[in-house]
């Protein structure tokens, strides 16, 4: 028989000690890698916004993907003021040109919430093979063309 694990306890600088706390990986290959140096300040806030985002969805099909919508940026994480969707825009924007996030379904022309996906896109990043499809990118990205939603690659 294998021994039981004990759980991690929390350290008082880490956590509240709260039982609904989330843990966030990030990895110190991510950190320094070009794509997340080239990032601005609030997109890796949001970046981080994302990540705990993801899980704390319940109920999902893919453990990668999740949704961000005004009141999650704005009042949940207080990223972005309530007038201030082109913040959000702009750094999502960022995000998927950098190659961490996918945007899997835009919800702009149904007015549903966008779904989004993690990416590994930004390990090429400077690289001469680096490019972000256009099946990725958001509306807005594509200059508010209409878009099927598609498989992301």
């Amino acid at each position: 028989m294998s021994k039981l694990k004990k759980p991690y306890i929390k350290k008082s600088y880490e956590s509240d000690g709260s039982k609904s706390d989330t843990f966030l990986m990030f990895y110190e290959s991510m950190h320094l890698s070009p794509a997340w140096k080239s990032l601005g300040p609030t997109a890796k806030v949001l970046y981080f916004a994302c990540k705990s985002q993801s899980h704390s969805e319940k109920h999902k099909k893919n453990p990668d993907q999740f949704t961000m919508n005004r009141s999650k940026w704005c009042h949940k994480y207080q990223i972005y003021g309530e007038g201030n969707g082109a913040g959000f825009t702009r750094d999502m924007t960022e995000l998927i040109e950098k190659g961490f996030i996918i945007c899997v379904e835009c919800g702009a022309n149904s007015r549903t919430k966008s779904v989004y996906q993690y990416s590994d896109m930004w390990l090429k990043y400077n690289t001469p093979g680096f490019e972000v499809p256009d099946l990725v990118k958001t509306i807005a990205m594509l200059g508010f063309k209409k878009r099927k939603n598609k498989e992301p690659p």
